[in-house]
C-alpha cells in the first residue's frame, strides 16, 4: 500500500499550469518545475517551481505572494523523522537558491517555517507575516468597527459583487496605485490572459458597486478549491474608502471564497504598518512566512571568521 502523504505549505494554487505560463508570459521569466527527495528509508519530497529571468537569475514572480513551494511526507507533522526529512529536501532547494543567484526574496510559504537549511545553505532569512484562517469566516468574528463600516456601506447603497470586468479591475488598480506611488503592472489584457489561462474557479474577480451602480472597488484572488486563496490584488477610489467599499469587499469575498470551495484564506501579507492594522481587524490568525534572500556582501564579509573576530573585539 502506498503511503499518504500529507503537504505542508499553503500555495497550491501557485503550481497551477495556467498561472505557470502567465507568469512566464507577463514578467519574461522561464518557469522550471523541480523535485527533491530527502535522504532516508521513507523519504519526502519538495516540489517548487523556479522563475528565471533572461540573465539566469532565480526571481519570486511579482504579484505572487509566495514561491510555488510544497513539501509532502507521509510521517506526522511534528515528529522527529519528518524533521530530518524536510533539512534534507530543503537543503537541495537552498543550494538551487543560492547556485541560482537568487534575485530579490523569495518567500516560503506558511507552513514551511524552518529557515535553518536556508541559513547552512549560506542564505539570509528573514520572518514576514500574514494573516490566514479558516472559511466559512463569520462576521460576528470580526471587531465592531468592520462590521460598522459594512452596515454603513450596505445602508449607504453599496453592493458586492462575484465579477468584476478586466477594464474596472484595471481602474481600480491604477487608482490605488497612483494614490500609494506604485504600479501593480496589470492591464486589462493581462487580467483577460490570465482569466483564459486559469479559469474563474481559479481566477476570482470581485467588485463592489455604489448606489450609483459604478464600480468603486475591484480585487482578485487565486483559489486552490480545498485549500487555501490568497489574496492577490484589490483597488478602491478614494471616495469610497470612508463609506466601508473595502469592508464590504472582504465580508463578500470570505463568502465567495467559501461557495467557491477553498477552505482557508490568506492575506497575502502583513508586513506595512497600515495594511497590518486593516488586516488585524478582520480575526484572522497572525502567520509567519520565512523570506530568503542572498546575503550582502557586508554580510558575507562578517560570516569570515577572521573579520567577525575582529568587528566583535572592536565592539568590545
Amino acid at each position: 500500500m502506498t503511503p499518504r502523504h500529507e503537504s505542508s505549505g499553503g500555495a497550491e494554487v501557485l503550481f497551477t499550469p495556467g498561472l505557470v505560463e502567465w507568469n512566464e508570459r507577463r514578467w519574461g521569466l522561464t518557469a522550471r518545475r523541480v523535485e527533491y527527495i530527502s535522504e532516508g528509508r521513507l523519504p519526502a519530497r519538495l516540489r517548487a517551481v523556479l522563475y528565471t529571468d533572461a540573465r539566469g537569475r532565480i526571481r519570486q514572480p511579482r504579484l505572487d505572494p509566495y514561491l510555488a513551494v510544497s513539501f509532502e511526507s507521509s510521517v506526522r507533522d511534528g515528529s522527529p523523522q519528518r524533521e530530518r526529512q524536510w533539512l534534507s529536501a530543503a537543503a537541495q532547494l537552498a543550494a538551487e537558491l543560492a547556485d541560482g543567484k537568487l534575485r530579490g526574496a523569495a518567500n516560503l510559504p506558511p507552513g514551511l517555517s524552518d529557515a535553518r537549511p536556508f541559513v547552512w545553505g549560506g542564505l539570509s532569512t528573514a520572518i514576514r507575516y500574514t494573516y490566514t484562517g479558516a472559511l466559512p469566516h463569520e462576521l460576528s468574528s470580526v471587531e465592531a468597527a468592520v462590521r460598522k463600516r459594512v452596515a454603513k456601506a450596505i445602508r449607504s447603497g453599496y453592493s458586492f459583487e462575484s465579477s468584476a470586468s478586466a477594464d474596472d479591475l484595471q481602474r481600480m488598480l491604477d487608482s490605488t496605485g497612483a494614490r500609494q506611488n506604485f504600479s501593480y503592472g496589470l492591464g486589462s489584457g493581462d487580467v483577460e490572459l490570465l482569466s483564459e489561462l486559469v479559469g474563474p474557479d481559479t481566477f476570482r474577480r470581485h467588485a463592489v458597486r455604489n448606489s450609483r451602480g459604478e464600480v468603486v472597488s475591484a480585487g482578485a484572488r487565486l483559489v486552490a478549491p480545498g485549500g487555501v486563496a490568497l489574496d492577490w490584488v484589490q483597488g478602491t477610489e478614494p471616495s469610497a474608502l470612508n463609506d466601508g467599499a473595502v469592508q464590504l469587499m472582504y465580508a463578500g469575498v470570505m463568502q465567495d471564497l467559501e461557495e467557491a470551495g477553498a477552505a482557508r484564506f490568506d492575506f497575502g501579507g502583513a508586513n506595512i504598518a497600515p495594511v497590518a492594522r486593516a488586516k488585524s481587524s478582520w480575526g484572522l490568525a497572525l502567520t509567519p512566512y520565512v523570506a530568503v534572500f542572498r546575503p550582502s556582501v557586508k554580510q558575507l564579509a562578517l560570516q569570515l571568521p577572521a573579520v567577525r573576530a575582529l568587528a566583535l573585539r572592536l565592539r568590545r
